[in-house]
């Protein structure tokens, strides 16, 4: 039930000293189930080296006749994170605190708002440059699978044009700036005049939204909604570049497709909220 194989062996742990007085593994095991008296469900989010001990103090909390506890304490491994290709050691007084990569992201998403949307009230740029900063490194970091090993780059975390925050909200700030040209232009009877390629391709995009949530969910993996969520705007960046709106003459046609950017709008909000990321409605 815990999700072993029979022929698994769990090495031995070791839970007090010669003297009596217990080791880390005794007061972790204490600690967790003190966890699991006010949760029902408990997740460590601790480094993949530490696999066998989260591993053992699961095992002893079932030998121990807390079965409930040890199969609701679930080990959420996460690799090594370098930044800039330098591995950080707080022996050797090398880190960065997260307070001053949050003021680095907001000096460079200020600067590179700067250039793209000069025009912008200064006030303006700084909420904009705020928003991004925060949601670029949550994608950045959540956009690779937790357990494998990440090096954080502010080209990546910053880029435009591909699978970064800015390239995600870009998306749905070019929707936005679509709708508002157009007005209210009220309700399509049907959808069934989208039949373009970059059409059909937004449409089952969304479609995998509910899909793709729920996997991600179930299976404690907000990657698989990083990833998502990068197509979706890469396919709304080719309905954009493809499909004219503003000057088509065939009303119905018109109001159909600016309901599709209405709905890929609502959708890409969603699930920035859901991966815990700011959206600008402006950049």
């Amino acid at each position: 039930k815990l999700g072993l194989s029979k022929s698994f062996e769990v090495t031995s742990l070791t839970l007090t000293r010669s003297d009596g007085t217990t080791l880390y593994p005794t007061r972790d095991i204490a600690y967790s189930l003190y966890k699991l008296e006010k949760a029902d469900r408990v997740i460590n989010v601790i480094g993949v080296e530490q696999s066998l001990a989260q591993l053992q103090v699961k095992v002893a909390m079932w030998i121990l006749g807390y079965r409930r506890q040890a199969m609701n304490f679930l080990h959420f491994p996460i690799g090594l994170v370098t930044l800039e290709g330098q591995r950080m050691s707080a022996r050797r007084g090398r880190y960065v605190t997260f307070d001053q990569l949050l003021d680095e992201a907001l000096l460079r998403a200020k600067q590179e708002v700067d250039k793209k949307s000069s025009q912008l009230p200064e006030e303006v740029k700084y909420r904009v440059a705020e928003s991004l900063s925060i949601s670029a490194i949550r994608y950045a970091m959540l956009s690779v699978e937790a357990v494998k090993s990440t090096n954080f780059t502010w080209d990546r975390a910053l880029n435009f044009e591909a699978n970064s925050a800015p390239f995600i909200n870009y998306a749905y700030t070019r929707g936005l700036g679509i709708l508002k040209k157009l007005g209210s232009l009220g309700r399509p009877s049907s959808f069934n005049k989208l039949n373009e390629p970059a059409e059909q391709n937004l449409i089952l995009a969304l479609a995998r939204f509910p899909e793709t949530f729920a996997r991600s969910a179930e299976e404690l993996n907000p990657t698989l909604l990083c990833l998502w969520a990068n197509d979706l705007a890469q396919r709304f960046h080719e309905f954009y570049e493809k499909s004219d709106i503003s000057h088509l003459q065939d009303e119905e046609l018109k109001r159909q497709r600016a309901s599709l950017v209405e709905a890929t709008g609502v959708v890409l909000k969603r699930v920035t909220e859901l991966l815990g990321m700011k959206v600008a409605e402006r950049m």
